[in-house]
């Protein structure tokens, strides 16, 4: 990709960004050296619009239940009801 002169280097890269570049280069069927070659290749290529951020947004984490499923992420406002919910059930049981 970038020809024969290669540098290696280290970076710390946070658990689910890691874990997602994994799978992206594992669904692409491209090593992930590839991938992340083209990546900043690709990243340092697209426009930037004046005032930008240097900082890309990171998609929420997701969880998976035991069976597979997965655990859809919530607002605020549902986690605070949910918040509710059980206080309201502790306070009956009281």
């Amino acid at each position: 990709m970038c020809g024969n002169n290669l540098m290696r280097i280290f970076v710390e890269l946070p658990d689910l960004i890691f874990q997602e570049v994994k799978m992206r280069a594992d669904q692409q069927g491209v090593e992930l050296h590839d991938l992340l070659v083209s990546s900043i290749i690709a990243g340092m290529n697209a426009p930037r619009a004046t005032g930008a951020s240097p900082m890309m947004p990171v998609p929420l984490p997701y969880f998976r239940q035991p069976n597979g499923t997965v655990v859809p992420a919530r607002s605020n406002a549902e986690l605070h009801a949910i918040l509710e919910e059980g206080d309201i059930a502790d306070h009956r049981q009281a």
